[in-house]
């Protein structure tokens, strides 16, 4: 996966650098594809994008892709939070949202051999939300390549009404995640991969 992850980190480099190309979410997605084929052995067919979530009705993960023989599979959720002008979401909303991703991403559990990756990108708004302190979830988004963090209610607790009301799918199990990469990227994009434990 290793391969994965370098392969990954230079094309959305590439796609980051010219700020003539508009980045949307879905594009920062399809990188992330490319980089599977050139440099895993999996065929486009195995690659099932919107997969409907086993547990949660009427919900979908970005992204599966089933584990196989010897080959352990990956689900992975991506969120591309990026200042859009006046009509910007708040960033307690926005921060909820992202918490959300990964209750929905560890719930997802039919296929053990699978790893399961949330992959986020941002831009310095939500960067500078996410890395303040006050903001409670700066353990979150400032931990390092290779350290880990546990998941429960203390990381939802005391936060703002606007933040907890986007996570729906929240439950008293506990979980922890380890991150695999955490990168600055051109124009003031931080790029963070977290992997489920």
């Amino acid at each position: 996966m290793e391969k994965l992850l370098e392969e990954f980190t230079r094309l959305l480099n590439i796609r980051l650098m010219n700020s003539e190309v508009l980045t949307t979410e879905d594009s920062f997605r399809y990188t992330f594809f490319a980089a599977i084929l050139y440099s895993m052995d999996i065929d486009p067919h195995e690659v099932i994008l919107e997969y409907p979530h086993p547990i949660l009705h009427n919900r979908l993960v970005d992204t599966y892709i089933p584990s196989i023989l010897d080959r352990a599979g990956l689900v992975v959720e991506f969120k591309y939070d990026k200042y859009s002008g006046k009509y910007n979401l708040p960033r307690p909303l926005k921060a909820g949202k992202l918490i959300n991703d990964l209750y929905r991403l560890q719930s997802f559990q039919i296929d053990l051999k699978a790893k399961r990756w949330f992959v986020y990108l941002t831009d310095s708004e939500m960067a500078t939300y996410l890395s303040k302190k006050t903001n409670g979830l700066d353990s979150f988004f400032n931990l390092g390549k290779g350290n880990s963090l546990v998941i429960d209610k203390n990381i939802i607790n005391s936060r703002s009404d606007t933040f907890i009301k986007n996570i729906p799918h929240i439950n008293d199990e506990i979980f922890s995640i380890t991150c695999l990469l955490s990168n600055e990227m051109p124009n003031k994009h931080k790029l963070k991969i977290y992997q489920l434990n």
